[in-house]
């Protein structure tokens, strides 16, 4: 049968465990730059630190299998010559690994490589997804900022500069019999609507 992706690495762990009597199993899967762990046997286990690097020169659809200790091993997944993953698995200190165990091992890991190769691309599918949706929220925050900014000017700025500009004509009214004030408050109006003018200007842009 075909599992999904999900699946995938949790049926990969929960075999090589029941198969090997392991205490422990592990999937890993190349994410980016490094292994991210994908499935832990038994379930609830905390993730561990991913294998040493695995891959080597020449190696192509192989699993290459690093003998970690007497009861740890870890074999590299590979399809097409990229390296797609890990998986790692350790027994009960008084139960060493045995040659039939590196073999089912290093055999599973070498007929993985297609079903980690869909992991793969269904993570790097979804950190592309996550990274998609951190950035719109980032820009969604950048144009509320904007927003706010720009309400704060206005408010701050070119209303005030109106409300002055509305005191100063009726200033200007109530001076309508001295015409040198009303040169005065002329000028100062000028300025005022200058500088309201400039800073809408620049708001705008």
């Amino acid at each position: 049968g075909q599992l999904d992706a999900d699946a995938a690495p949790s049926r990969l762990a929960a075999l090589l465990a029941g198969a090997t009597s392991a205490v422990r199993v592990e999937v890993f899967v190349v994410v980016g730059d490094g292994l991210v762990s994908r499935a832990v046997w038994p379930e609830g286990a905390e993730p561990a630190a991913p294998p040493a690097v695995l891959a080597g020169p020449g190696v192509a659809d192989t699993a290459r299998l690093l003998r970690v200790s007497q009861v740890a091993r870890a074999a590299g997944v590979y399809h097409q010559g990229d390296m797609l993953g890990a998986i790692t698995l350790e027994k009960a200190r008084s139960d060493p690994v045995s040659a039939a165990e590196d073999k089912l091992l290093t055999d599973l890991a070498s007929q993985a490589g297609l079903a980690l190769r869909n992991v793969r691309l269904t993570a790097e599918l979804r950190a592309t997804i996550d990274a998609l949706r951190a950035s719109r929220r980032r820009l969604v925050r950048a144009q509320d900022d904007e927003r706010q900014r720009i309400e704060r000017n206005l408010h701050d700025g070119a209303q005030q500069q109106l409300v002055a500009l509305s005191i100063g004509l009726a200033v200007l009214d109530a001076a309508a019999d001295d015409p040198e004030q009303i040169r005065e408050l002329a000028g100062q109006l000028r300025d005022g609507l200058r500088t309201a003018i400039d800073d809408l200007r620049a708001l705008a842009r």
